[in-house]
């Protein structure tokens, strides 16, 4: 297997005895086509260098392999990625040093990671870890360790997540490193998550100033993006709305198509806190014409905006469908969970079945505490619509009722109690305020960015 190879025997059997990250992937089934007809089918040829170690030849068969399914990922081409990866692990099985081997699983979890795959990114970032620490990589190491910290976040170890992160930052500082932005990208991200948007803001701003001076419109575009969020949760919604074109324009230099959604999550976001439903309209169908085109997972930003404006025009039933195949996809720790099964209980008292509203309530309250939240952010801008009970809009004021710091933090049959008495007394705005209240979603996790290292 590859990573006996790159371990060594003793290592591999050592590993297996303690189940380290690699030893359980080592451990894993998994069908390897031959190397030969993989490579026609991608359309690579075999390298041959002369006068060079079959090593050498096979480690730049598999560069190419890598290139090509970097390629498909940014492209959000997932399927074909793995196929690409697949071939190059039958190549590696015939030889390759421990930087290809050891390449192949870093990539196998970044590619994880972009489909929202992140317990089994954390596996393969973990082993990534373990074999460059092995290898006493200190470059890989922090490369590592960022990604190790990016996808504990995703899972709601916060705590974790900001070890691993400031590690790696120390060691970037003290290689000397001046590529801090992806770090620091995600550090802004975990104050994000910890209700800290000062802090997360000045550590976005730095890593925003790196990926420009770096000429990475890729990932500028992603910081651009988050900073819109932060913008629009203080209630700036002129500064969302410039933060928001400026990443749209960054993305079209580089055409990053998975990214291109999660921007279009945020101007569908935008119009509905400003209260133009035919804009958000709009902009919900170009990111969703996108994802039909080129076979893109929607990321879960876009799937709770699609079915806000579901809800918000009567459709219930499919906001609902939507939401449910939504949350079906994410892990049970995924910290994107309880703002998607808050828009469900909101759709569901919305149509006015308060016993499944409830039901979800108590779900939200269990995922919350499964991604170690206290909290959860509100819906922005959700006061300024209402939702007649004879399914037609009107423009309200802003100002909707909130619910109390207490109330935020108390059990689900409290809030189910309080859920109750407003659908009784006739609540007209459905505000989302009406679930345990959340601390910030990352609008990208968003992964979206992955904020992993390519």
């Amino acid at each position: 297997m590859v990573l006996a190879v790159l371990l060594g025997p003793a290592v591999s059997c050592a590993a297996a005895a303690v189940s380290t990250p690699c030893a359980r992937i080592e451990a894993m089934p998994r069908a390897i086509p031959d190397p030969a007809m993989c490579l026609r089918r991608i359309d690579i040829a075999p390298i041959a260098l002369p006068a060079v170690s079959d090593d050498a030849a096979t480690n730049a068969t598999a560069a190419a392999l890598f290139e090509r399914a970097e390629e498909r990922v940014a492209a959000g081409r997932f399927d074909e990625a793995e196929q690409t990866l697949d071939c190059a692990e039958a190549v590696l099985r015939t030889g390759g040093d421990a930087t290809a081997h050891y390449e192949l699983v870093r990539r196998r979890g970044i590619l994880d990671y972009r489909r929202e795959r992140i317990p089994e990114a954390l596996e393969r970032f973990e082993c990534a870890l373990e074999l460059s620490t092995a290898r006493e990589d200190r470059s890989a190491i922090a490369r590592d360790l960022k990604n190790v910290g990016s996808a504990l976040r995703r899972l709601g170890d916060f705590r974790g997540a900001l070890r691993r992160l400031a590690e790696s930052l120390d060691l970037q500082r003290a290689e000397g490193s001046d590529a801090l932005g992806p770090v620091l990208n995600n550090i802004g991200d975990v104050y994000r998550e910890l209700e800290e948007p000062d802090t997360a803001q000045r550590y976005y701003r730095e890593a925003l100033q790196d990926f420009q001076r770096r000429g990475n419109p890729v990932e500028a575009a992603h910081v651009l993006e988050t900073l819109s969020v932060l913008a629009l949760d203080r209630g700036d919604s002129r500064e969302a709305a410039r933060l928001l074109e400026n990443a749209l324009a960054e993305d079209r230099q580089n055409g990053n198509r998975p990214y291109r959604l999660r921007i279009y999550a945020g101007l569908t976001r935008l119009a509905i806190a400003e209260g133009d439903l035919a804009k958000a309209k709009r902009w919900r169908a170009a990111g969703l014409a996108m994802a039909d085109e080129y076979d893109l997972t929607l990321p879960a930003e876009l799937e709770l905006e699609a079915a806000r404006l579901d809800r918000l025009d009567g459709r219930f039933g499919a906001a609902q469908s939507r939401l449910r195949r939504a949350i079906a996809r994410l892990p049970e720790k995924d910290i994107e969970r309880p703002e998607l099964l808050r828009e469900l209980a909101a759709s569901l008292e919305s149509e006015g079945d308060t016993g499944a509203a409830i039901a979800v309530l108590r779900q939200t309250h269990t995922a919350v505490i499964a991604t170690g939240r206290i909290q959860v952010r509100p819906p922005v801008g959700l006061g300024a619509i209402a939702v007649r009970s004879g399914g037609t809009r009107t423009q309200d004021r802003r100002a909707g009722t909130r619910w109390s710091p207490a109330q935020r933090n108390a059990s689900p049959a409290h809030l189910a109690a309080v859920v109750h008495d407003r659908f009784r007394v006739g609540a007209a705005a459905v505000d989302g305020d009406v679930f345990p209240a959340p601390a910030a979603a990352d609008a990208h996790r968003r992964s979206g960015a992955t904020g992993t290292s390519r």
